[in-house]
């Protein structure tokens, strides 16, 4: 028989949601990052993102919505990563932590640019380094 029988499931349900309550909260528990994360619009990227405690100082590519992450790079006081034609980049010289993200759209998620963010409040100031820009 490919099922089990009820008496089966009746004597062992609670071990079964034990296992399931234990899963959630495992998932629950565990920051998988930001690969996966759909976004609506740079207005909704901006406000999950400082809700996380980061704010953007730069971007590469076209910008297109909606999109989803699907590659991130993380550093310390800088980060190194890929713009969307494939040339390597790097910001350093910034305080905390930094992440490049990677994001796709259109058809095919064909469609990528990169946001970069450091970890902090919004700055006081609008001078970043050469080549970066920081958006509202």
């Amino acid at each position: 028989m490919i099922l089990p029988s009820l008496g089966w499931l009746r004597s062992h349900w609670l071990h079964g949601i034990a296992v399931l309550a234990a899963g959630i909260a495992i998932f629950a528990l565990v920051d998988y990052g930001d690969v996966g994360t759909i976004y609506g619009s740079l207005a909704d990227f901006d406000k999950r993102q400082r809700a996380r405690d980061f704010v953007i100082v730069g971007r590469f590519g076209k910008l297109a919505w909606p999109a989803v992450v699907v590659d991130g790079e993380t550093g310390q006081g800088g980060v190194d990563f890929s713009t969307p034609n494939g040339q390597r980049h790097q910001y350093r010289n910034f305080e905390g932590r930094m992440k490049a993200l990677t994001l796709a759209s259109g058809f095919g998620l064909d469609q990528r640019f990169v946001i970069v963010l450091r970890e902090g409040a919004a700055p006081a100031s609008r001078r970043l380094p050469s080549g970066t820009r920081y958006l509202r």
